[in-house]
């Protein structure tokens, strides 16, 4: 099974000088929202399901 991940993140001050230093990111994992689980030494966990997280940084 495969599972797809992304991630983007975008820099304000290409857009406006003045926000140098603002970032915004968005990050994905499982983006198909698969079912899998991972077993190991007989015993089985469920897979983590989708997960999307935004977020803004500043840095100065």
């Amino acid at each position: 099974m495969t599972l797809f991940d992304a991630a983007i993140r975008y820099d304000l001050a290409e857009i406006e000088p003045r926000l140098d230093g603002v970032q915004l990111a968005v990050n994905a994992t499982n983006l198909f929202d698969r079912d899998y689980s991972t077993c190991a030494q007989g015993y089985c966990y469920q897979g983590q399901g989708q997960t999307v997280i935004g977020s803004i940084r500043y840095r100065w």
